[in-house]
């Protein structure tokens, strides 16, 4: 039984250690992703390229729009 219980808390104590280790890793990614100049540029870019989806996204809206007045115009 005392082995039982031993075993027991171990697992726990393990679990609590891994949990830690994976916090840590995970704060030092996070630093490691806001530090690091070109981690930086490659997201400006994909926030960029994620303006220019949008924006192309709108335009075509638009022009969808214009080209359905235009045909309501002509009947």
């Amino acid at each position: 039984m005392a082995k039982k219980s031993t075993i027991e808390k171990l697992k726990t104590r393990i679990s609590v250690l891994e949990k830690d280790r994976q916090r840590k890793v995970d704060e030092q990614i996070e630093l490691i992703l806001k530090t690091d100049p070109e981690i930086l540029q490659i997201n400006s870019q994909i926030d960029d390229l994620k303006k220019m989806v949008k924006t192309s996204e709108e335009l075509e809206r638009k022009k969808e729009e214009l080209e359905k007045q235009m045909l309501d115009l002509l009947d």
